[in-house]
């Protein structure tokens, strides 16, 4: 009995017929999710991608000394250049994929010395500080506590100092939204857990309620706080797109 459906009988066939732009999105999803199954997949996938540029490579070389002589067939090499320049542009989209499930590199460590820290640091503070000022707009902020008792009169001598503060808020200008638009991208390359550590922080928070905040202790808070600061430092200096 022949097959009416064209459907993968096996993970291994499903692996096979998933198309590059399919994979990605997955993977792209699981790193969202923080999913350790998602890194393992990329893990091997790049690996594969290693073998078949490493390969490629190999002929590339045999193709350049062949090439010419007489009863040549083989593929020449400014196609097997375009082949292997593929492969290794999709290693280099995954492995920035994969910024967001290992610790801070030591490239990173070592790039990021006090002072860009402290920069980066100042550029969290305002950029929280932006998304803080920024006009809601009506409807955005919860209503104020109201009280349906009577009102109660009170005579002249405790009337002082009952009438409402007038507080002018002060919107960020058009530089510091700028800013905060060029800082976001970066801040959400982040893993979640130092992303909140790292925007707490900039509130300001102490470091015991940001890790009540994050449900951790002070001294991982403090950890997760350094490692999303020297990525940021090196995301921001290497100008990492994201995928």
């Amino acid at each position: 009995m022949t097959k009416t459906s064209a459907a993968p009988d096996s993970v291994a066939e499903l692996n096979t017929a998933l198309s590059w732009e399919n994979r990605l999105a997955f993977w792209q999803a699981g790193v969202k999710c923080h999913d350790p199954g998602t890194e393992q997949q990329m893990k091997r996938y790049i690996q594969r991608l290693d073998g078949e540029a490493s390969a490629l490579r190999i002929r590339c070389q045999i193709a350049s000394q062949a090439e010419g002589t007489p009863g040549y067939l083989g593929a020449t090499v400014e196609r097997l250049d375009e082949e292997r320049a593929e492969i290794e542009g999709k290693i280099g989209i995954l492995r920035d994929l994969l910024m967001a499930f290992r610790p801070v590199s030591n490239d990173a460590r070592a790039f990021a010395d006090e002072g860009k820290k402290a920069a980066m640091r100042a550029s969290v503070i305002e950029t929280v500080w932006t998304l803080r000022h920024m006009d809601a707009g009506p409807g955005a902020i919860p209503s104020q506590y109201r009280s349906w008792w009577p009102d109660i009169l009170h005579t002249r001598q405790e009337a002082y100092g009952w009438a409402d503060a007038t507080v002018t808020r002060q919107k960020p200008t058009a530089r510091q939204l700028s800013k905060m638009d060029q800082m976001l991208p970066l801040l959400f390359k982040l893993p979640l857990r130092e992303r909140k550590a790292c925007m707490l922080k900039a509130i300001p928070l102490g470091w015991r309620r940001v890790a009540n905040e994050l449900g951790c202790s002070h001294m991982s808070a403090k950890r997760w706080e350094d490692e999303a600061i020297s990525k940021l430092v090196y995301l921001a200096a290497n100008d990492i797109k994201s995928t």
